[in-house]
């Protein structure tokens, strides 16, 4: 009778420590991504050329030596017109960027309207991509 007591004492604290937080597998990370009100409020009736737009961003599961970035990238005609990339140094952040206008990416933007989206990222061991979040959106020119 001691035997049994014994293993299912062992067993029922196997089954707490595997089903502890400290004993679980690596977390995923995760992350949502979407556009400030402010944004609709500074470009008026929505993103625009030469317009900023903001992006609220927040972020968990990421490790700490993974960087973290969120991207703009629009199109006209399947050609990418602009884009642009920027760090982020926590969560939850707020990114903004003048669209058309980058400063660590690039554009041939002139006119016209472009179908844009924005990601958020995490590069990790130097060029392992994890995509988090996206967010489609029109931008007038």
């Amino acid at each position: 009778m001691k035997k049994i007591f014994v293993a299912a004492t062992t067993v029922a604290i196997f089954a707490l420590l595997v089903s502890s937080p400290a004993f679980a597998g690596p977390t995923k990370p995760s992350g949502t991504l979407a556009m400030t009100s402010q944004a609709r409020l500074v470009a008026g009736s929505g993103p625009a050329y030469g317009q900023a737009s903001g992006f609220d961003a927040s972020y968990q599961g990421v490790k700490q030596q993974d960087t973290v970035r969120v991207q703009v990238i629009c199109m006209q005609n399947g050609s990418v017109v602009y884009g642009d990339v920027t760090n982020l140094t926590g969560s939850p952040s707020t990114v903004w960027f003048t669209l058309g206008q980058p400063i660590h990416g690039t554009s041939v933007w002139a006119s016209g309207n472009a179908s844009c989206r924005s990601d958020l990222f995490t590069v990790s061991g130097g060029n392992k991509v994890t995509f988090l979040a996206t967010v489609t959106f029109g931008a007038a020119g």
